[in-house]
């Protein structure tokens, strides 16, 4: 595992990686801090609360350098895919650049809700509130834009209706000719 560490840190250079690993913090991240956070205004743990809104900020924040670095890499993009799949690359891009300023509002909510938990008001009730909403809602956004971009790579989750249904069996009528079934093997045991 160590001595995957270098070549780690060297793709970590790479705006290629890069951006696929800001992009978690979008979907996962801000997931996470919206369900902490709630769970720390429940049991009314200001320490931990102030530790998770602060983490919310700096999930929602990573929106901005997700962006440009993605936004740096649509050339790239477009040289190693085809025309179509490379516009659609594009478009997705440009959406997200479009909602970008959601992500701001939650990291800056994020903040003066931190900010505001030492003082006597409770000011910092529906800040973290509004922080909580938020978030939630940007994780869910940020996995909408995701599924859109997933179904360029992963064509088979194009369309709903043929994705296998997990409650029927598979049966050589319901799989498709080109997934073969291995023969079956008789096994005695002893």
């Amino acid at each position: 595992m160590f001595d995957q560490l270098p070549i780690l840190i060297e793709q970590l250079k790479t705006p290629e990686y890069l951006h696929l690993v800001l992009h978690p913090l979008l979907v996962h991240g801000l997931l996470l801090c919206g369900i902490l956070a709630l769970f720390c205004m429940v049991l009314r743990q200001k320490v931990a609360l102030a530790v998770v809104l602060v983490l919310t900020a700096l999930c929602a924040g990573a929106a901005f350098p997700y962006l440009t670095i993605r936004t740096e890499i649509i050339p790239e993009l477009q040289l190693s895919h085809d025309h179509h799949l490379a516009s659609e690359i594009e478009g997705i891009t440009t959406a997200f650049s479009k909602v970008i300023w959601i992500y701001y509002a939650i990291s800056g909510l994020a903040f003066l809700a931190a900010a505001t938990l030492p003082l006597k008001k409770k000011l910092w009730v529906p800040l973290t509130v509004l922080t909580i909403c938020g978030a939630l809602y940007g994780a869910g956004l940020a996995a909408s834009y995701h599924l859109r971009e997933s179904r360029i790579y992963h064509p088979n989750l194009e369309s709903p209706g043929e994705i296998h249904d997990l409650n029927t069996p598979l049966t050589p009528s319901t799989v498709p000719p080109e997934i073969e079934f291995p023969s079956p093997r008789s096994s005695k045991r002893h």
